[in-house]
């Protein structure tokens, strides 16, 4: 944070001696934060129908997360919105699906609720997964525990998944491309699996 400022001060912006330390800004975030969670709440709210994305990843701290993104349909434009970054017990299909439950909480919605079109407010139409087995397995994945309560539910595949596994495929081809893959993962490892290495770089 402190980074930041000073270099934003050397770059001419007038930012003020109040938020410059990480107590302060991180207030200031939580406060502005709170105002942007209002306004996508209220977005949310005026949408009939909602598409559930999440993925998961892991944190520095090695924590798995959730992250859970809504879609939506407002004035005539589909926009993408965040609903929370929820931390996972486990990355099982159960635990996922309560992550994302608890994501969508974050947006007053409800899981549960949005299963009936006659629910009052978006019902649920879609879901957006990467194609990993604990998301889109067909018996016990996250999609097919959906599936079960929604039969109308849409299932998707993120295309942009599907072509990164494309270029995976056709990159092992080339040799020189998988050395050079290579030599780059070679040189993170030798920084980050050394404090003072990484530390050095900086």
């Amino acid at each position: 944070m402190e980074t930041i400022c000073r270099a934003m001060k050397k770059a001419g912006v007038d930012i003020g001696e109040y938020y410059t330390n990480r107590e302060k800004a991180s207030g200031f975030i939580r406060c502005e934060a709170d105002i942007l969670q209002q306004d996508i709440k209220k977005i949310v709210s005026y949408s009939r129908f909602i598409c559930i994305i999440a993925d998961a990843s892991t944190d520095s701290a090695i924590i798995e997360q959730e992250t859970v993104l809504v879609r939506v349909v407002s004035d005539e434009k589909p926009c993408t919105l965040f609903a929370d970054l929820v931390p996972l017990e486990h990355a099982h299909a159960h635990d996922v699906l309560y992550g994302i439950a608890k994501g969508i909480q974050r947006l007053s919605l409800d899981l549960v609720g949005m299963r009936s079109t006659e629910y009052p407010g978006p019902s649920l139409i879609a879901v957006n997964f990467d194609g990993a087995a604990v998301m889109m397995g067909s018996k016990g994945g996250v999609a097919a525990l959906l599936k079960k309560d929604i039969p109308f539910l849409l299932l998707f595949h993120w295309v942009a998944h599907k072509l990164q596994l494309g270029i995976l495929d056709a990159i092992k081809s080339k040799p020189y491309i998988c050395q050079f893959e290579e030599t780059l993962k070679w040189i993170f490892k030798f920084y980050w699996y050394s404090p003072k290495r990484r530390r050095d770089v900086k």
